[in-house]
């Protein structure tokens, strides 16, 4: 599957969708090239990182390249699938009618059970016991293979089931939110609602946060919190004022929530940094309004049905970024990241430090390098071991800053540069290289005692180091094992290992 991850985030860089000023990348996907009216229903991975998409045409298996369609149980009367979820160690599909079968090792097979209804979640616990949530039917849990029904629940119609860290398990239906003790004998539940505190009884859908607090996501006011310890509820404080009509899905990211409406798209929620609303409709890239389930793999791409069409996001770790404030981010001539979070990126106006954390107001610091240019054309970016960015230039040679104190020093050819410009910078640990117009220049830091104020640096000549080539080198890139990489102008990809260079005609 990573495959395909390297694809996605390949196409989403080159064909942004539009221009926005922060909004993540989506890629619909076509399930059938045959059938382009294949609707999708459901989507989950499992243990092998396999993804397996539920459409109203049965069950599809997706590999990273290619859609494969699972054939479904000759008695199963309905080909549309409802819910997929790994329980111990096989894949169960429920079906529109209410039936499950099991998927393992290429081969489906009906599981028996009581259910009628269609199932809307299940959830798993660690002493194998299996609890099904239905549309119509309640709540049903399986121990061994005998099947109980839970009953007393005040409404048959559950939206969800979801495990809390706590042990309990949290049901949102109709009539509340159901919190449900499966350890007590008997088993026991408490019922929370309008008449608990609750604004909205209808509980359509349910997040936790990664430190245990619950997230209610209700059908006319939108999100509030629930307190496991006392029990109260709490309205989220940028939800004043709901505008996005009832919620169908909630997925955890890192630093927030996306939330899956019934009209209006996704509605991004941020409970760190910026703790705001972002919603993202057609005007903002994303042409789908009704959001059904969402699902967030091991990498932590985000895999979403979207007016029964299936998308797919990375989520937060790429996002579109087209201004911040009043800062256009175009003309973006070189870029790179540093240690400590921040995005250095050079513009014809100058040297940039991009904090993705910080408010609107200070999310954008200009460096200066040399008051006496009015403008340097920055082309190439670098972070060194010690926190020094190198800053190569087109035709003004290379730059060193100290981001902290905004210490600037220059190297030319009175240092051993043998070139101005500047076109491209890598390295590790003790070295870096520089190409250059009259070709490759290796930067050795030849003071052992690695002083972290003031390190040496010693550039190599044209006799000390000389590709086997004539000809411009426009990137370097060195990898994780020490070995460097040219990308060149006519001569292919040509790597150098130690003393060893090699060819590679691409």
């Amino acid at each position: 599957m990573k495959h395909l991850y390297f694809y996605l985030m390949i196409f989403g860089w080159l064909f942004p969708n539009g221009s926005r000023a922060q909004q993540p990348f989506f890629k619909e996907l076509n399930i059938d090239p045959q059938n382009d009216n294949v609707k999708a229903t459901a989507v989950y991975q499992d243990k092998d990182e396999i993804i397996y998409v539920g459409t109203d045409m049965g069950l599809f298996k997706y590999d990273g390249f290619n859609f494969t369609l699972i054939d479904v149980p000759e008695k199963i009367t309905s080909k549309e699938v409802k819910f997929i979820k790994n329980v111990n160690n096989e894949l169960w599909v429920c079906m529109g009618d209410g039936s499950i079968f099991n998927y393992s090792k290429e081969k489906s097979k009906i599981l028996k059970s009581p259910i009628k209804s269609q199932v809307s979640s299940i959830v798993e616990l660690d002493n194998k016991t299996v609890w099904v949530s239905t549309y119509g039917e309640g709540i049903f849990y399986r121990i061994g293979k005998d099947w109980h029904r839970l009953s007393g629940i005040p409404d048959p119609y559950i939206y969800q089931i979801v495990k809390h860290p706590s042990g309990y398990i949290l049901a949102g239906s109709d009539a509340g939110l159901i919190v449900i003790n499966p350890t007590s004998d008997p088993i026991s539940f408490r019922v929370y609602n309008s008449t608990s505190g609750l604004p909205d009884n209808i509980v359509k859908t349910i997040g936790i946060h990664p430190d245990g607090k619950v997230l209610l996501g209700l059908q006319e006011q939108g999100l509030f919190h629930f307190n496991m310890k006392d029990k109260s509820f709490k309205n989220v404080e940028i939800n004043k004022t709901w505008r996005y009509g009832a919620l169908n899905s909630i997925v955890s990211l890192q630093n927030e929530f996306w939330l899956g409406t019934d009209g209006f798209g996704l509605v991004d929620y941020e409970f760190n940094s910026d703790r705001r609303l972002r919603n993202f409709n057609f005007s903002k890239g994303f042409p789908y309004k009704k959001v059904t389930p969402l699902m967030r793999d091991r990498e932590g791409n985000v895999w979403i049905i979207g007016d029964n069409k299936l998308i797919y996001s990375p989520g937060e770790k790429v996002e579109f970024v087209s201004d911040v404030g009043n800062f256009a981010m175009d003309s973006i001539q070189a870029i790179t990241s540093s240690k400590d979070g921040y995005i250095w990126l050079s513009k014809p106006s100058g040297l940039f430090r991009f904090d993705y954390l910080a408010n609107d107001q200070q999310r954008i610091r200009k460096y200066p390098l040399d008051a006496s240019k009015k403008k340097l054309h920055v082309v190439s970016l670098y972070e060194d071991r010690f926190g020094f960015i190198w800053v190569g230039t087109f035709d003004d040679a290379l730059y060193r800053l100290e981001p902290i104190t905004g210490k600037v020093k220059k190297y030319t050819s009175k240092d051993g540069l043998i070139n101005a410009n500047i076109i491209s910078i890598s390295g590790d640990k003790d070295a870096f290289w520089l190409a250059t117009l009259e070709g490759v220049v290796k930067c050795k830091i030849t003071d052992s005692a690695l002083n972290y104020k003031e390190p040496k640096y010693t550039f190599s000549n044209k006799q000390d180091f000389e590709l086997p080539f004539n000809g411009f080198v426009y990137k370097i890139f060195v990898d994780s094992k020490g070995r460097v990489w040219f990308g060149t102008d006519g001569k292919g990809i040509v790597m150098y290992e130690k003393i060893k260079f090699n060819n590679s005609q691409i």
